[in-house]
């Protein structure tokens, strides 16, 4: 009977430590719960300024991360910026692989609570497969492997964070981002490179215009796929260039004569799908950039 009578006694008394500590943690959580600030760090850099990579680097200081959201007993810290985008953008994360990440995530999110992610990537995870692969694993192994995020944008509001699940984490980490506003008119002029960011599936039409009896020679770079000339109707294949998905970086060029003077088209379709999917440990991003124009030739 005595022991029943303090074991009972040892239940009761547990329970009410439990309870004060699940106060106190209440507490604390209302007291850290605040609406964070946009984290100005997060602010990607212009492509179109074109400053070498490095040099967009930031350092997150998770000492100074903010509480990001909740939900029961799981929490999000770090940092957070909103992006609102008013037109398809080109949109990129990078952060190096480094020790004490374990519980570290990057990504883009279509909510504030970073709960619908357009992309994530796992860094602790990162940072595993990395020496792992340095010491001679088959990189297969290792398919969530990605250091690198590249997504288009289409107009929206949207989040970027880099956050950790362990409010314990202080550590210092690398990061730097990147937009590039996507032109949407693809109409080639001479002499001039006109680039874009090629998907699977999709077609992009390039108008040019030639004087009568013009000779050219059309260049370009990291194309691949089925690249048609068109009349000037639009509609009528004159010549069609099936460019291999293996040399989309070698460059190619190609001549063409027209007797008529006009607006012309060239048309990419069949773009491959191997160029679009990430190859792990290269610096092949997902979102190829291509360049194509043409010059007169005399």
């Amino acid at each position: 009977m005595a022991k029943k009578r303090i074991l009972a006694s040892v239940l009761i008394v547990f329970i009410i430590v439990l309870g004060i500590i699940t106060a106190e943690s209440s507490k604390q959580d209302s007291r850290e719960w605040t609406e964070s600030i946009d984290s100005m760090e997060l602010t990607p850099n212009n492509e179109a300024d074109w400053q070498p990579y490095e040099d967009g680097d930031v350092k997150l200081d998770f000492q100074k991360k903010q509480l990001l959201a909740k939900a029961g007993f799981r929490r999000k810290y770090g940092f957070r910026r909103e992006l609102i985008i008013d037109k398809p953008t080109a949109f990129m994360q990078y952060m190096p692989p480094t020790y004490n990440m374990d519980h570290i995530r990057f990504g883009i999110y279509r909510d504030k609570n970073l709960a619908d992610p357009i992309d994530e990537a796992d860094a602790g995870y990162n940072y595993n497969a990395d020496w792992h692969i340095e010491e001679g694993a088959d990189p297969s192994e290792y398919p969530e492997y990605k250091t690198r995020i590249q997504v288009i944008l289409e107009p929206g509001i949207y989040y970027v964070a880099v956050y950790t699940t362990s409010k314990w984490d202080k550590g210092e980490f690398l990061y730097r981002s990147w937009y590039d506003v996507i032109d949407s008119d693809l109409t080639l002029k001479e002499g001039e490179y006109q680039y874009f960011y090629a998907e699977p599936g999709k077609e992009y039409e390039f108008p040019f215009a030639v004087a009568d009896n013009a000779k050219i020679v059309l260049e370009t770079i990291g194309i691949a796929g089925t690249l048609t000339l068109y009349d000037t109707d639009g509609k009528t294949a004159l010549e069609t260039l099936d460019i291999a998905a293996d040399q989309p970086y070698k460059g190619s060029k190609k001549h063409f004569s027209f007797e008529q003077g006009g607006t012309y088209y060239f048309r990419l379709t069949n773009y491959p799908e191997e160029l679009y999917i990430k190859k792990i440990r290269e610096y092949v991003s997902t979102l190829n950039k291509n360049w194509l124009r043409y010059k007169g030739v005399k």
